[in-house]
């Protein structure tokens, strides 16, 4: 039998573990439909995230139509966590996840969204 550290717990709570938490049935389904590899599409997403701190990771599809619900135009939502970070440094590392996942899959509409400063 094995016994925790009593302050494991809290240790787990200051450094939690990142991973994808969700990536909704939708999304899976609309990389899969542009002929992209999922998994490879979700692991290149998550290895962008973590470079720059992300602890909590979520992948929804966006569905956006003009003003009479015509041409509606997908892309996948990529939310993101971070345990620390200035709300003046939002919008930079948005825009810079952005671009390096642009570069990576120029032909997939996506776009991450900070939703969160504190895990």
């Amino acid at each position: 039998m094995s016994f925790k550290h009593e302050n494991s717990r809290e240790n787990d709570l200051k450094e939690p573990k990142p991973t994808i938490l969700y990536a909704s049935k939708d999304a899976r389904n609309f990389i899969q439909n542009l002929g992209f590899e999922t998994e490879h599409v979700f692991e290149t997403i998550k290895t962008l995230a973590l470079k720059k701190g992300a602890v909590k990771i979520s992948v929804n599809l966006f569905k956006d139509c003009d003003k009479d619900d015509r041409n509606p135009q997908s892309a996948l939502k990529i939310n993101v966590c971070f345990f620390e970070l200035s709300v003046f440094e939002e919008l930079d590392v948005a825009t810079e996840l952005n671009e390096m996942l642009a570069r990576e899959f120029p032909n997939l509409p996506a776009f991450f969204t900070i939703n969160c400063r504190h895990a």
